[in-house]
């Protein structure tokens, strides 16, 4: 008898973007499930300042995936160099530097391996 193969194709967790949380800011322009691509930007709250920072927690994420976060922000404050991650928000890392194009700034996020299903 021959043997018998099987082909399990996992998917990846579906990605989401939550700001429900103290200090939570940002709007979703779109996310891209297949390329693993998250669109945000700088949440306006109109009479409280400045439109130029952002902070969410992105889940569906799988430890060790490197996605893709892009922000765009009518001001460079809100697009700095490097964006900060963390899995457990105590520690810290940044990512590799984003790129710029226009308005908008792309940082690729590598998801640390302790990452229980979302970084922030």
């Amino acid at each position: 008898m021959p043997p018998l193969l099987v082909a399990v194709c996992l998917a990846a967790p579906p990605l989401a973007v939550d700001t429900d949380f103290p200090g939570g800011n940002g709007e979703v322009e779109g996310i891209d499930q297949t390329a693993r691509v998250v669109a945000i930007r700088p949440k306006v709250h109109p009479d409280r300042g400045w439109a130029c920072w952002w902070h969410v927690k992105l889940t569906g994420v799988t430890p060790g995936e490197t996605l893709t976060l892009k922000v765009t922000a009518s001001d460079g404050f809100g697009r700095p160099d490097r964006a900060m991650v963390s899995a457990d928000g105590k520690t810290w890392t940044h990512t590799a530097a984003g790129k710029t194009a226009g308005k908008t700034i792309t940082y690729p996020v590598a998801v640390p391996a302790a990452a229980d299903g979302s970084v922030r």
